[in-house]
């Protein structure tokens, strides 16, 4: 039997200019999609010009970034709203469910692990089925993660976001359509002042389905799903 070798993989010192690199890449994801386990704001390590700059990349060529943090409440960390908007997506998470150590960056067929604490520390992992491993992971993490409070006017313009806005007894409410909902009213998510439930009604419309009865509020918080 072939003896099978083991693949010991170590963070390495790294410079500022080798974790640019690396976001500049993850800028130019052919899959236009990045997922990112945060821990601290990439403008204190590279500088805000050059995060910037990155920022406006990741807008140009339409890339998607999924962040999930240990922070429940994000501050402001960008000049450029439209990014924000239209490429920012985020969830927390509580240490006790996921703690975040190192910060992971995972895009394409890329795994990369990286800490600033106490020196820059940086290590790559190139390999498609593991990046697709680790994606999947994410994926199932941000299921279960919350929507963290923010510091910023946050205005999303996702093309998956296409939502409806009216009011319940004076409550604002935005409906965000489900994957499952399939151009229909079956399965919807309700935001209600920070409270949000996915409500189950078999509508053959939108009208039928706001015919129906209003939901009891408050409303509790679930919203783990993806609206592609």
């Amino acid at each position: 039997m072939k003896k099978i070798t083991q693949i010991s993989c170590v963070l390495q010192c790294a410079t500022v200019n080798d974790l640019y690199d690396l976001s500049l890449k993850s800028a130019q994801s052919k899959e236009k999609k990045v997922f990112i386990y945060e821990k601290s704001d990439l403008s204190k390590i590279i500088g805000s010009e050059k995060a910037e700059e990155l920022r406006k990349l990741f807008l140009k060529n339409e890339i998607k970034i999924k962040q999930i943090t240990n922070v429940p409440i994000i501050p402001s960390f960008s000049r450029n709203v439209e990014f924000v908007n239209n490429c920012m997506f985020f969830r927390d998470l509580p240490k006790e469910t996921f703690n975040i150590d190192n910060e992971i960056l995972i895009f394409d067929d890329i795994v990369a692990v990286y800490n600033i604490e106490p020196k820059l520390k940086l290590t790559i992992i190139k390999d498609k089925s593991f990046a697709e491993n680790q994606k999947q992971l994410f994926t199932n993490l941000w299921e279960q993660g919350q929507t963290p409070k923010l510091g910023f006017e946050y205005k999303p313009n996702h093309s998956f976001y296409n939502s409806i806005n009216f009011a319940i007894q004076k409550k604002h409410i935005i409906v965000y359509p489900d994957k499952d909902a399939l151009g229909m009213a079956s399965g919807n998510t309700l935001l209600v002042l920070d409270y949000e439930e996915k409500l189950r009604r078999q509508s053959e419309d939108l009208k039928s389905y706001f015919n129906g009865p209003s939901p009891h509020l408050p409303l509790e918080l679930l919203n783990g799903m993806d609206f592609l």
